[in-house]
């Protein structure tokens, strides 16, 4: 028996391409099986995110296997895939579209439907794309908040009071911790979910993908009352199931100086985070510019630029005319 090292079973493991050869390279030579990532986007950036999705699709397809697409906000983008001239019609065949309005749905899909999903080639999903998590998980938790409201009680955020009405007799009741509340219910979900996706990633060799916006919310700047308007990852950036995410994208436009053309265009990038598990270090963000085609997504080189934030000397020198407006995959964004 050979027993070999953990990282060199990692590299010599089966990995999904991109479609953009950098985007791989950044990769260890694309995505790896058993995954799960996170794909975000700016407002403004949401075709572009799906045009990164579809393409990682039709490499699904093209291999073969088949794709779950669970869509909790708009619909399945079908006319924008049958469009692309890599599509045949017989990969329709290959696609399972199911809608799932709320989280115990979502729940029994992946705790039963899923789980006792013989282990088969034919049926096996080798990709599963969640379509706006984010937003099924906050409009959920947002009804539940409500839903302490009508009953006059409310669980406040910062010393986990409860409040009735006065007209109850009771004006504020110290409780201990309330392991309950639409808070901890929220990250308590989040990392059961991961779990089992997770779960349903290793005994069939799959790769997951969460897609959404980036949240909007205001921070306070040091000690003072100013707060600044920030990005945050779709799902926050911080608790336990972040584990579980192996790499972060976050697809935004700018203007960029590219070999084919001679002017300024604007165009998508991909911030590739390789390893979010830990906010508290600091990991390289590598940034791929691509364009759409018939094809799908192609990259473009760009002319005289390094796109790489962490070595560009156009940052070191201070320029402001080439800086490059990308959100901060910790909960920040630079801002012009």
């Amino acid at each position: 028996m050979l027993i070999q090292p953990l990282q060199t079973v990692l590299q010599n493991a089966p990995s999904l391409s991109t479609g953009l050869p950098t985007l791989d390279s950044i990769l260890d030579g694309g995505i790896r099986r058993n995954s799960i990532l996170e794909v975000s986007f700016v407002p403004g950036a949401g075709s572009e995110a799906l045009d990164l999705i579809l393409n990682v699709v039709l490499e699904v397809l093209e291999a073969g296997e088949r794709v779950l697409w669970i869509q909790m906000g708009s619909l399945f983008p079908i006319r924008k895939l049958v469009q692309l001239d890599r599509f045949h019609g017989p990969m329709l065949d290959q696609i399972a579209v199911i809608t799932i309005s709320s989280l115990a749905e979502l729940t029994y899909l992946f705790s039963n439907k899923l789980k006792k999903q013989p282990r088969g080639q034919d049926q096996k999903y080798g990709l599963i794309v969640l379509e706006d998590l984010a937003s099924l998980v906050n409009y959920s938790f947002h009804k539940l908040t409500k839903t302490f409201t009508k009953r006059r009680a409310v669980v406040t955020d910062h010393n986990n009071n409860l409040e009735a009405e006065k007209k109850l007799g009771i004006s504020k009741v110290r409780l201990p911790r309330n392991p309950y509340s639409a808070a901890d219910r929220r990250l308590h979900f989040l990392q059961e979910l991961m779990l089992m996706v997770s779960s349903y990633n290793r005994t069939h060799n799959s790769v997951s993908l969460l897609c959404g916006p980036l949240n909007t919310t205001n921070r306070k700047v040091g000690k003072s009352n100013v707060t600044q308007t920030i990005l945050q990852p779709m799902l926050g950036s911080t608790g336990v199931w972040l584990h579980q995410i192996a790499d972060r994208f976050v697809i935004f436009k700018d203007w960029c100086r590219t070999n084919e053309s001679a002017g300024l265009q604007v165009l998508p990038h991909i911030a590739v985070q390789a390893n979010p598990r830990n906010p508290k270090t600091p990991h390289p963000t590598k940034v791929v510019v691509f364009s759409r085609s018939r094809e799908g997504i192609i990259e473009v080189s760009t002319k005289g630029r390094n796109m790489d934030p962490e070595t560009s000397t156009e940052r070191k020198a201070g320029s402001e005319a080439e800086a490059t407006t990308q959100p901060d995959l910790e909960g920040s964004s630079q801002s012009r």
